[in-house]
């Protein structure tokens, strides 16, 4: 202590159990203070040889904790802050907006130093030990310029800078019981300061009262009104007549980055992993989760019970809620139709809010505004809707329509004429071995006509050979033989077969019956071998429900398709074990290599989001694949049809960056990484118009969106984005070259879109709603603003992707989203 100082404490002078200290008084100062509060008895003890610093404590002790010992005058204003408070606390978002300073930034020293574009948050308190997380939904920002620690005295600890401004997760060092952090101004209305270690979604700032009671004689009759609630504080848990249909999954209330801990119950980040919210469950009641890693299940108080961990995490699981639990979480990877539901697994349908006590009728179902109407024959299908224009539009498929028997689309019309021939729009898959699946069969087979061979059902599974190669005797088809080759196994265990091209006539070599040589004179040209897939099962649904025949109206008509691709090398092992036996009459013996899933959701004005998850069930070789292709346009007489692929340079002398005449296209670009205006943007879609007198008529937009395996890093990797070939056909890629082992999967978005003419200023504008966001793109080829229509007014914007295009809007505008410069850009609403 310095000569002249006399340091003054006590105990218990606020809080019961608390210890507040002062700071240093002078020996003049403590006499002062001792002579106006200090009973005589403590005086009497002072002049007795007490220690004058045990009875200055107690005496102040004493005067502070009486009754009214501390009145309104004696506090300095602002001095109560939430930490001094015992009844109040915060919600999740711990950074308060309205305790910032403007126009500083924390320095190196845990001060604050003059910074016009930042500010500096309230001193936040803190527990060492724990992980914080300080981010921000502000596009430009994402996380603090900088923080800091301090000590209950707010002495400081330590400072940590943050030039790139990236989402920010610290542990709370040993002494701290402060933090301060610097955000930019423009970012502190989405600044989010919370415990744990990863970002969730952003929260505004609010205090609790948790012991306060509030009770409808408090409020009174009709205190809240509309304009009392916050735009979406009613969520559909708050109403009496909403509920969730099959699915209680909703993925936009869902957090991606990080999976559920089934020890603890709490978020642990991981890239590739997405949990879901809270969803309501009943104590003793089965869930089914599809997929799932990771369930746990809660309390009403919100405190974890129980979890468990699911290796198999690509299959439903199963589980009873234990006793006590009213809520779950679950945690998957890999899949966009991800669903919770009471009972058993059964067909994913997407989460959907329903009215049960509404009732209208099919037809009026049908006529509300935006709605898509079904109407089925059979297999075939009919998706009725209406364009921004008034124009009508109808989608033709069939459930069994495609090569193989799968779903397949047919045609389309605009107010009654075709404007796209469209029955090979379906993607197979490409391994090693060939393109298959969908509309394709196997291609490494050979085919001969042989007039009059003799040959019958008890040759098949035969083996030939050129003298070089063996081949088995697979299909005979009136005077059509097919052979098919040999094949080798690689070291991860997937295999090749090579094409068939024999060197000469086959000769025999064991199991058949008529033992004459097979002629390879007239081989038919592009033979394919079907079925190429099995267990082939499509469901339809409008809005969840399923569909009969006849017409139905909904907000959306989903049609669910899975298949297995058939393994080749399974296929020729079992016709030469079972010699004299049709494989087509025994595919449940013959194994898969690849499940595909496919959901078409067909939603209002012509979309249609494709969703796909590619699941190996053996060692594969995957290579470039596709989840949805596209021809061109047609165009009726005195039209033309126009397409452009933005976010591509200049390829063999066409630059269909630009809007491109494809009368009398005959060229094929294939477009790789160091073709595009960004290496690390691949292109995402492609926009065909149909012209009349240099004005547009219809248009139709095919594109992947950049999430889940499809997302820009993991395309930007891929030898090729996009092939336009001299057909006018375009191929996206969308996954591959990639080798899978059995249960690793692969899922992918994408979408199909027909437009009416955009706003003046504008190339094209769509739009698709994938149940977590609705995405928007737009293009334009010439300068200026344009707003583009957008759905719900006051809705956050988030730009996703810009290539020169992009808006400065935040939030949806009554006009809009208004998006200027020239170029593309991608929204998230």
């Amino acid at each position: 202590m310095a000569d002249g100082e006399l340091i003054i404490t006590w105990s218990e002078a606020l809080q019961p159990g608390e210890r507040t200290y002062l700071t240093p008084l002078t020996e003049d100062q403590a006499e002062a203070a001792i002579e106006a509060l200090v009973p005589a008895a403590v005086a009497d003890a002072i002049a007795n040889d007490a220690t004058i610093i045990d009875a200055a404590e107690n005496a102040v002790a004493d005067a502070l904790t009486t009754a009214g010992g501390i009145g309104t005058e004696q506090v300095k204003g602002k001095a109560i802050t939430t930490a001094k408070l015992k009844f109040a606390d915060t919600g999740k978002n711990l950074l308060d907006p309205k305790a910032i300073t403007q126009g500083v930034t924390l320095s190196s020293n845990g001060g604050t130093i003059a910074s016009a574009l930042l500010s500096v948050s309230g001193y936040i308190p803190v527990t060492p030990g724990q992980q914080i997380t300080m981010s921000c939904t502000d596009s430009a920002n994402l996380g603090p310029r900088s923080h800091a620690f301090y000590t209950p005295a707010l002495g400081f600890i330590s400072w940590a800078d943050n030039p790139t401004y990236a989402t920010v997760t610290v542990t709370v060092p040993a002494g701290a019981a402060f933090l301060r952090c610097a955000y930019r101004l423009t970012s502190i209305p989405s600044a989010q300061v919370e415990v744990g270690g990863a970002k969730t979604p952003f929260e505004p700032f609010f205090m609790l009262l948790p012991t306060a009671r509030i009770t409808p004689e408090n409020l009174g009759p009709g205190s809240i009104g509309a304009t009392s609630l916050a735009q979406g504080a009613v969520t559909a848990g708050k109403t009496s007549f909403l509920v969730p249909g099959k699915n209680l999954f909703d993925p936009a209330q869902s957090v991606a980055g990080v999976y559920v801990s089934e020890a603890t119950g709490t978020l642990v980040a991981l890239a590739g992993f997405v949990t879901s919210a809270h969803i309501p469950v009943t104590e003793g009641v089965a869930y089914s989760f599809s997929p799932s890693r990771k369930i746990a299940w809660y309390n009403a108080a919100g405190t974890f019970l129980l979890g468990s961990n699911h290796v198999d995490e690509s299959n439903p699981h199963t589980v009873t809620a234990p006793a006590g639990a009213t809520t779950v979480r679950f945690s998957y990877r890999n899949s966009a139709t991800a669903q919770a539901e009471v009972g058993a697994p059964t067909a994913w349908e997407a989460y959907r809010l329903t009215m049960p006590a509404l009732a209208l009728t099919a037809a009026q179902t049908g006529q509300a505004s935006g709605a898509v109407t079904l109407t089925r024959t059979g297999t075939a299908l009919a998706i009725a809707s209406t364009l921004a224009d008034g124009s009508g539009l109808v989608i033709n498929a069939d459930t069994d329509g495609s090569a193989n028997g799968g779903f397949n689309f047919v045609s389309t019309t605009h107010n009654g004429a075709t404007i796209h021939a469209n029955t090979d729009d379906i993607a197979p898959i490409r391994t090693t071995t060939a393109t298959v699946g969908a509309n394709h069969g196997w291609t490494c087979i050979g085919r001969y006509t042989v007039t009059g061979h003799g040959k019958t059902t008890a040759d098949l599974g035969s083996q030939w050979t050129d003298g070089t190669r063996t081949y088995v005797l697979i299909m005979i088809d009136g005077d059509n033989l097919t052979v098919g080759g040999s094949y080798t196994t690689n070291g991860d265990g997937s295999t090749y077969t090579a094409a068939v091209n024999p060197t000469g006539d086959l000769t025999h070599v064991s199991g058949a019956t008529d033992t004459a040589a097979i002629p390879i004179a007239s081989r038919v040209a592009g033979a394919q071998l079907y079925p190429s897939i099995k267990d082939v099962a499509v469901a339809v649904t409008v809005d969840g429900t399923p569909a009969g025949e006849g017409t139905q109206g909904g907000l959306s008509v989903q049609v669910r398709e899975s298949y297995d691709i058939l393994d080749y090398a399974a296929l020729h092992d079992w016709a030469i074990a079972h010699v004299g036996q049709d494989w087509r009459d025994n595919l449940a013996a013959i194994e898969g290599i690849v499940r595909v899933s496919n959901v078409y959701e067909f939603q209002p004005a012509g979309r249609c989001l494709v969703a796909t998850t590619l699941q190996a069930i053996r060692q594969t070789a995957l290579g470039a694949c596709g989840v949805t292709q596209a021809v061109a346009l047609t165009a009726g007489s005195g039209q033309t049809v126009t397409r452009y692929l933005p976010g591509v340079k200049t390829k063999s002398g066409v630059d269909l960056s630009e809007p491109t005449d494809l009368d009398g296209w005959a060229t094929t670009l294939i477009y790789e990484p160091a073709d595009y205006d960004d290496a690390d943007m691949p292109p995402i879609r492609c926009v065909d118009w149909i012209n009349a007198g240099g004005a547009k008529v219809v248009g139709f937009a095919l594109g992947i969106l950049p999430k889940l395996d499809g997302d820009d890093p993991a395309r930007a990797a891929l030898p090729a984005g996009w092939e336009v070939r001299s057909t006018k056909k375009s191929y996206p890629t969308a996954v591959g070259p990639a080798a899978l082992a059995p249960g690793d999967t692969l899922s992918v978005e994408a979408y199909r879109t027909y437009l009416s003419p955009p706003p003046a200023g504008l190339s094209a504008a769509d739009q698709i709603t994938d149940g977590q966001a609705t995405w928007i793109h737009a293009d334009r080829h010439t300068a200026g603003t344009t707003a583009v229509p957008a759905g719900d007014v006051g809705a956050p914007v988030t730009v996703t992707r810009t290539q020169g295009a992009t808006t400065t809007d935040t939030h949806v505008t009554a006009a809009g989203v208004h998006v200027s410069g020239v170029g593309t850009t991608t929204l998230t609403i």
